[in-house]
């Protein structure tokens, strides 16, 4: 890797004075490092440039959040490895706060030097075709919030080595000032992480019966984008996805949220509730949105007081999610009576009688292996074969069709009325199973 650079430094200081008003002050010089003497033109390898930002307020507290830009590439000599990279290198400031300030920088800095490692370690930028596109890394840095209560900043990578496409990811870092100590949920309050699973959940929701932009079985994913960096990588996956995971390695996970002047923000990254092509999602909330479990006193901004989320709305939330089929609760459905009525498929009760039945409660063929739970809410569908599993609330009715000499139609709306229903044609039902002729299928309540 290169080590010979030209740096041009620009600090540009930001003063905020009074009513909103601000000044701002330029300068630009050029810095040789190394002791080699460059010119313009031959000063290629690595660059750097220094952007700094000043927040003045009426404390001693003044805080400087300053990045470095680096540019460089791998090692000419080597033939077999190729790549291009670029990284801001985060440097803060806190007068007034030397410990705060050193805490701070030197988590920061690991981020980096983990970066640079990882690039060094040979394992990136491998040529296995020549004439390929060439592999890059792109570090970059964005302040998010930096006041006198808390630093907010989202490092990203994106970068590209080989396959169909590249990554974009984004890695948050947030921090107490008087202290130094990264925030965690548990500092934030009591009971904030399930609350931002709840919020999360209301406006996933909310988005996906709009514009269909997650995966089928992505509520059972909202945890990763709940995270604070203290969980284990091993134990969250293996929670969702089973025992497949188990051989993860034990290491923490990436924190997934950001602090904003008005409440926090989450971040569904890259094939975590949505596809490659839905980008990257961020649900975002007020402090007033996370009521009683948020205790830190870290917002002074009036859109803070403001509730984006009703009460009612995460009740609902509630109520479905007991609502909905667990896979313990679903691997226990079996057959549980003898259905008499049903054999050879070939008996209809009478359609007007049918209509009338109560079909409230959980169901399950044990042949096919479909379960359904039919509520005054909504129905929930697990049918692995169909990639259901239990944990989103569709729309359902009951069709009277006796006016075309058909039997009534149990239509759950899984994709969406326009997309059409899960259909049981009902010929019969009894007190513990109903059977449909034409499916040759039988349910079991369970």
């Amino acid at each position: 890797m290169k080590k010979r650079f030209i740096a041009a430094v620009l600090a540009a200081g930001l003063t905020f004075t009074g009513c909103g008003a601000t000044k701002q002050t330029v300068t630009e010089t050029e810095v040789f490092q190394d002791g080699e003497v460059q010119t313009q033109e031959t000063a290629q390898s690595e660059t750097q440039m220094q952007e700094k930002e000043t927040q003045e307020t009426e404390s001693p507290i003044k805080i400087e959040i300053t990045s470095e830009h680096h540019e460089g590439a791998s090692d000419e000599s080597r033939e077999d490895v190729k790549y291009t990279y670029e990284y801001e290198q985060p440097i803060v400031s806190i007068s007034g706060n030397e410990e705060a300030q050193n805490a701070i920088q030197s988590d920061l800095e690991s981020y980096i030097d983990s970066f640079l490692d990882s690039l060094a370690s040979g394992e990136f930028g491998v040529v296995y075709d020549e004439g390929a596109e060439a592999s890059y890394q792109n570090v970059g840095m964005q302040v998010l919030r930096a006041d006198e209560q808390v630093i907010s900043i989202m490092m990203t990578n994106e970068g590209y080595d080989g396959g169909a496409h590249g990554w974009f990811t984004m890695e948050y870092f947030n921090y107490f000032i008087a202290t130094g100590e990264k925030i965690t949920f548990d500092k934030l309050g009591e009971g904030f992480r399930e609350r931002a699973e709840q919020l999360v959940k209301v406006k996933a929701k909310q988005m996906q019966q709009e514009e269909q932009c997650f995966f089928e079985d992505y509520q059972k994913s909202i945890p990763l984008v709940v995270l604070d960096g203290t969980e284990d990588r091993n134990e969250v996956y293996t929670s969702i996805y089973g025992d497949t995971w188990s051989d993860m390695e034990s290491e923490p996970m990436i924190p997934t949220f950001y602090i904003t002047d008005t409440g926090f923000g989450f971040t569904s990254g890259q094939y975590v509730l949505q596809p490659y092509a839905g980008g990257i999602i961020d649900f975002n909330f007020t402090a007033a949105d996370f009521g009683d479990t948020l205790t830190a006193d870290i917002f002074t901004d009036a859109g803070a007081g403001e509730q984006t989320i009703k009460e009612d709305q995460l009740n609902a939330a509630d109520n479905a999610a007991a609502d909905a089929i667990s896979a313990e609760e679903y691997a226990a459905f079996t057959k549980t009576t003898d259905a008499v009525d049903a054999e050879g498929f070939g008996s209809f009760d009478d359609f007007a009688q049918t209509m009338n039945q109560d079909f409230t409660g959980t169901w399950y063929d044990p042949e096919m292996g479909e379960a359904i739970r039919l509520t005054t809410e909504g129905a929930y569908v697990y049918i692995p074969f169909l990639d259901l599993y239990g944990d989103e609330l569709y729309e359902w009715e009951l069709i009277d069709r006796s006016d075309r000499g058909l039997c009534p139609e149990i239509a759950i709306y899984y994709g969406g009325r326009e997309v059409g229903e899960l259909a049981y044609y009902v010929a019969g039902i009894r007190d513990n199973y109903f059977w449909c002729n034409a499916q040759a299928q039988i349910f079991y309540r369970q």
